[in-house]
Order: C-alpha cells, then structure tokens, then sequence
C-alpha cells in the first residue's frame, strides 16, 4: 500500500509512506520517503 500527501502551504512538498506486504520480512514496516518537487514542475520533469 502507498499513501501520498500533499501539504496545504506548500504544493511543492509532498510526503509518501510504503507499507511493508504481508508474507515479507517487511510485512508492517513504514517506509517514508519526503519528495521535494522543482519550481519548474511540471513544465519541466523533476
């Protein structure tokens, strides 16, 4: 499972977490990764 989140003051920023799958060594482990897009997006890729 995979859950984004965007902050209100700051369009720019975004937060994911990964949920571990069941029936892995990571079955329940948080993974969260903090994405900081560019001024030019999206007129230009990240």
């Amino acid at each position: 499972t995979v859950y984004v989140r965007a902050y209100e003051e700051r369009m720019d920023l975004l937060r994911a977490v990964i949920v571990g799958a069941a029936g892995t060594p990571y079955h329940d482990g948080l993974f969260f990764f903090d994405i900081c897009l560019p001024q030019e997006y999206p007129h230009t890729p990240p």
